[in-house]
């Protein structure tokens, strides 16, 4: 939470004409007044005019002016400022636009660093104001609060936008910009980053905007103060590369001598072509909800080579038509941004060059062109649907104007002339992106004459093509009663759910959901964020299904550090459903098939595809989706193989790097929606990936937004607790096993020598000492067999942190060892994840967290448990990982509440990673068994032994 400005506002600005009349005054009135008066004899004033600029001027101590050539100086840097000030006055006419003993700050920038260098105090208004301690460089952000959590559509949300000032160690709020480099806050004056000429504007953006003015604001704001950031909660903002603004041309309309008015604009999709044109901002900045980015976007505009080019075509028109000629040079005038052409010459260019102009500019204003027989059409599809099941037969017809034509001749007409020639000798002029949609919807003509248009794509025909379908009533339609279905699903009743867990409502949602698109056959994405639950959501829909009496075993394929945590799952929420591991060398089909649900891994489907292709699931369920990603790979083509009535797919990240990821899902789920992986690439990759094309990418979203449900954490949480702890069960690798077991023998056996030969008592330190190594073993061997064995917890945890990344959110991670942070540090710079590392070591604690809370790009810390457990303000995040969890949990507690305090506005999940059948799993069972024994067992500190049992280390090492 900012601090507020205690000192507030500045008080009633002062004019200059104000400032003159003190000054007149005071020279008239202040009997005795005495020139040079030494420097240390005066009092410093600030004071702020009526535009917003800061100015600087000496008076007595009873408030009395003192003339700067009056004031004495001597050799300190601040004297020599002051001197060079005086010199410039005699030198410039008006120098400083103030009366003779005023200083404009903005005007000398060395005058401003020496005045506000070392501790000085200044009067300001009825204040007293001093420089802060630091001279560091301190940040002035735009800071920027909704009203409401964001949707994609946040036209109707209001945003509260607000300066603050970050120092070292807090956020300030309501900082007054005395000159670029200088603000006042409070009763402090901070150095800043250089704000820039405008900087007395700044507290003029202050205020509350509508949604639907929030991106233009924003990029205007970000072209006036390029060096100020744009903060929001949750958000990073994300420089992007030059991207030059689509050139446009706006018929303007005809004068009263027919001449032809033509205005060059620019367009930038989606900002107004108007908004764009008029301000030519250097920046545009938008707000994506999804990914949870501010884009910054430098733009280019075009020169005089538009103009150039337009030039030579008239003049080449002029050439060809003699009518032109004898108005030569006069046919045409450009002034600026405009295009005059008279009306003589507007129609043999057009005629000409409309084709051309279509395919160089954007065109806008076309109703202008009616003299010249051309004319704006929107065209509209006539559709004549056959029957199908995912395809459909269809008769296609287009109408321009009352004309019909095949699609396969008005896209040749179109190319050969940019525009539709009709048999009344005028031309029509239509959207490109119409052709373009209807290639993509309507993809090749069969030899019949008629096309294929997938199942999927038949609720986009009537917006994306205007399409009117002739033979069949809405109700009739096929497609029709699935999709309009989906406003239904809240009001499905659901039986009584034979899962121990009660469900939130969002939950129950996922529920039905998961049930109304796989009862249609047809498969789906669960995409929640990480910790909302997907498990227990397809738990949920596996045991309806067969309390229901489903035939058939149902597949569910995890990585391999999964199996276990799905085993803990449906035991514990749904215990009625047999379940079997086909997991590991023992593993039996046979044994398989006798059980409701099968586990097993990505592995193991590809190598035993040959066997598993043989076999009609129930579900086939595919958890961690993104494992699939390369359509190349074995695992990718081994589930294709595999048959089931319903196919369900659960991600936190359904696509990480680019559409390619999106195709091998969906490939999976629905094959028929997107056709081969070449024809995916061609109607969607490319398009949007190598040219942005917008309008590809909002086809794509809708088409794919019935089948993938996606909740954030913000979305849902009214249903959350502040705070949900979790564990994540991590099986160790052969290697760590075999490692972890010698040791255990070791110290079980050394500990029972100690006890026999000194007591259990003055066995304390080796008990100590062999309880620290296993614990070292289970999170991180690399430590005792110079990284030769490798921990099972790195590859889960990275995975999860790259998810979480990837949806917007940021992380703690927790350890009490050091080599754990330096191997995680490792794993996340091979994973190019930005993180930060603070230890015992590290001296500039205050300036890591600063850069955590502050900057976006960062989005894990690292720490180790003693560091990071007290005293820290971490509310950047809002995902905590206990990478080596332990019995002190009032350590573990006080970490978690690093971020979870004041100032948190978002739920937060805590994981507490835990290898099987070591030390950690036993602790944590002991935990549950014995909890009053906790408090005894180990002191504040978490390291010194009190009172532990030969019962308790027995259970401990297992024997």
């Amino acid at each position: 939470m900012a601090k507020k400005n205690e000192g507030g506002r500045a008080p009633k600005k002062l004019s200059l004409g104000q400032i003159s009349d003190i000054w007149q005054n005071a020279s008239a009135t202040t009997e005795n007044f005495r020139a040079n008066i030494p420097l240390e004899d005066t009092v410093f004033n600030l004071g702020i005019d009526e535009s917003g600029r800061a100015y600087f001027f000496f008076s007595n101590d009873k408030g009395a002016l003192i003339a700067l050539e009056d004031v004495v100086c001597g050799g300190s840097p601040l004297d020599l400022a002051i001197d060079r000030v005086k010199q410039q006055r005699l030198n410039t006419v008006s120098w400083g636009d103030g009366p003779n003993g005023v200083v404009y700050l903005d005007q000398s920038a060395e005058f401003a660093y020496q005045l506000f260098k070392g501790e000085r105090n200044f009067r300001f208004g009825k204040s007293i104001v001093t420089n802060a301690e630091k001279t560091e460089r301190t940040a002035v952000l735009l800071r920027i609060d909704p009203s409401e959590e964001l949707k994609e559509d946040f036209s109707g949300v209001d945003f509260k936008l607000s300066l603050v000032l970050n120092t070292e160690t807090e956020t300030l709020e309501n900082p007054i910009p005395l000159c670029p480099t200088y603000a006042l806050c409070g009763k402090k004056i901070y150095r800043t980053r250089d704000l820039g000429i405008n900087y007395n504007k700044l507290s003029d953006i202050e205020g509350v905007l509508n949604g639907k003015e929030i991106e233009k604001f924003l990029s205007l704001f970000a072209s006036i103060f390029p060096s100020i950031k744009i903060e929001m909660t949750q958000f990073s903002e994300t420089p992007m590369p030059k991207t030059p603004a689509e050139p446009a041309l706006h018929f303007a309309g005809l004068d009263e001598s027919g001449n032809l008015s033509i205005r060059q604009m620019w367009c930038f999709d989606p900002f107004p072509v108007d908004f764009v044109s008029e301000n030519k901002p250097s920046t545009l900045v938008r707000l994506h909800v999804s990914s949870r980015t501010i884009s910054r976007i430098p733009v280019t505009y075009g020169g005089t080579e538009s103009w150039k080019k337009m030039d030579s075509l008239l003049r080449g028109c002029i050439s060809r038509h003699p009518e032109c000629k004898e108005e030569g040079a006069r046919a045409y005038d450009i002034e600026g941004d405009e295009l005059y052409i008279t009306s003589a010459l507007a129609l043999p260019f057009l005629s000409e060059n409309l084709s051309d102009l279509a395919q160089n500019y954007r065109l806008f204003g076309t109703e202008a062109l009616s003299k010249f027989r051309f004319k704006k059409v929107t065209p509209q599809t006539h559709l004549s649907v056959g029957n199908g099941i995912d395809y459909f037969d269809t008769k296609c017809t287009v109408e321009i104007d009352g004309e019909i034509m095949s699609p396969r001749k008005i896209v040749e007409l179109y190319e050969e002339n940019n525009f539709i020639p009709l048999s009344d000798g005028s031309r029509a002029i239509i959207d490109k992106s119409f052709f373009t949609r209807l290639k993509r919807l309507l993809g090749r003509e069969q030899k019949d004459g008629t096309y294929k248009i997938s199942f999927f794509d038949m609720p986009l025909v009537d917006s994306l093509i205007n399409a009117k379908i002739e033979n069949a009533k809405e109700s009739e339609l096929p497609w029709q009663k699935f999709y309009f279905g989906f406003d239904t699903i809240p009001e499905r009743k659901t039986a009584k759910l034979p899962v121990v867990k009660k469900l939130r409502d969002y939950q129950k949602y996922g529920l039905q959901w998961l049930g109304y698109v796989t009862e249609n056959n047809l498969g789906a994405c669960l995409a929640d964020d990480m910790g909302l639950g997907k498990t227990i959501q397809t738990i949920s829909l596996l045991a309806s299904a067969y309390a229901k009496k489903s035939k058939g075993s149902s597949l569910v394929v995890v990585p391999k550090s999964l199996i276990e945590n799905w085993k803990n799952e449906l035991s514990k929420f749904a215990p009625e459903l047999s379940v079997y591991a086909y997991y590991g060398t023992e593993r039996s089909i046979d044994k398989a098939r006798r059980h409701s649900v099968i586990l097993t891994t990505y592995a193991v489907v590809r190598i035993d595809i040959k066997i598993l292709q043989g076999e009609e699931f129930e579900y086939v369920v595919l958890d961690e989706v993104q494992q699939i990603k390369n359509t190349a790979s074995q695992a990718s083509k081994a589930v294709m193989l595999l048959s089931a009535r319903h196919r369900i797919a659960l991600s936190g990240t359904p696509m990480e790097n680019n559409l390619g990821e999106l195709y091998s899902i969906f490939r999976f789920l629905n094959p028929p929606m997107f056709g081969t992986e070449g024809e995916f690439n061609c109607r969607y990759g490319n398009p949007i990936q190598k040219e942005n094309d917008e309008e590809a990418a909002r086809e794509l979203s809708a088409k794919i937004r019935p089948f993938i449900l996606r909740r954030l954490k913000q979305e849902v949480a009214k249903e959350l607790p502040e705070r949900t702890e979790q564990v994540m069960y991590v099986d160790m690798s052969p290697e760590q096993a075999a490692l972890y077991e010698q040791q255990r023998i070791f110290y079980q056996k050394l500990i029972k020598g100690e006890i026999a030969k000194n007591g259990f008592e003055k066995s304390q330190f080796c008990i100590l000492q062999a309880l620290t190594e296993l614990r070292q073993i289970a999170t991180v061997p690399e430590s005792k067999t110079e990284s030769v064995v490798e921990g099972a917890k790195w590859e889960r945890l990275v995975d999860a942190i790259a998810e979480l990344v990837e949806s917007g959110h940021r992380c703690l991670v927790f350890s009490n060892f050091l080599a754990s942070i330096d191997a995680m540090a490792e794993r996340l710079e091979k994973s190019e994840i930005a993180h930060l590392v603070m230890t015992g070591a590290t001296t500039n604690r205050a300036e890591l967290v600063k850069k955590f809370q502050q900057d976006g790009k960062y989005k894990v810390f690292l720490m180790t448990l003693k560091t990071g457990g007290v005293g820290l303000n971490l509310t950047g995040a809002d995902y905590v990982f206990i990478l080596d969890p332990w019995w002190n949990r009032s350590a573990e507690q006080q970490a978690i509440d690093r971020t979870h305090r004041i100032g948190q506005t978002r739920s937060v999940f805590c994981y507490r990673l835990i290898s099987r059948g070591t030390i950690e799993e036993k602790i944590m069972e002991l935990q549950q068994k014995k909890a009053d024994l906790f408090s005894a067992i180990i002191s504040s500190d978490g390291q010194q032994i009190k009172k532990l049992t030969e019962e308790d280390i027995n259970y401990l090492l297992n024997v």
